[in-house]
């Protein structure tokens, strides 16, 4: 089975200064790791700067887009919502912890009419941070959460 991993941050082998996981983000790395014992496994992501990059990594394929610019700690590469078609998957598994994995790997499930699964790992409260945050958090809470939740293929 071919199975797509999304998710805005994925851990790196070592530390990488200014790109940020945490909870969320183990969890869909250990996910990932055990699936490809026996699955044939991409992680569709951000990279920590501009450049893009893929990396064979325990049986896994994490391919890392690179960064445009960032909403607070949130990494936005237009390439992830299009270079990922051009991989087959059996099944999507989006990870919603960092927006916006979670609409690339929506988009890509639609597109391919393959099933969506999504492991909701939390609310984003929109009562705190900076105004860019605050806004950006509240127009994605009003008009986009709804779509990736309540998905209907």
């Amino acid at each position: 089975m071919k199975i797509s991993y999304y998710i805005t941050h994925f851990p790196y082998d070592n530390v990488v200064d200014g790109y940020k996981y945490g909870g969320a983000e183990y969890v869909a790395y250990n996910l990932a790791l055990k699936a490809a014992e026996k699955h044939d496994v991409n992680v569709f992501t951000t990279s920590a700067n501009s450049k893009d990059l893929i990396e064979e990594r325990n049986g896994m394929r994490i391919h890392r887009y690179g960064t445009k610019f960032r909403i607070e700690c949130g990494n936005i590469s237009p390439k992830l919502f299009s270079k990922p078609l051009e991989y087959d998957a059996d099944i999507v598994h989006a990870h919603f912890s960092t927006p916006p994995a979670e609409l690339a790997a929506l988009r890509y499930a639609k597109k391919k009419n393959v099933p969506f699964v999504l492991t909701y790992h939390g609310d984003w409260q929109e009562n705190f941070g900076s105004f860019i945050r605050r806004v950006t958090l509240s127009c994605y809470n009003r008009y986009l959460l709804d779509k990736v939740c309540l998905v209907q293929m």
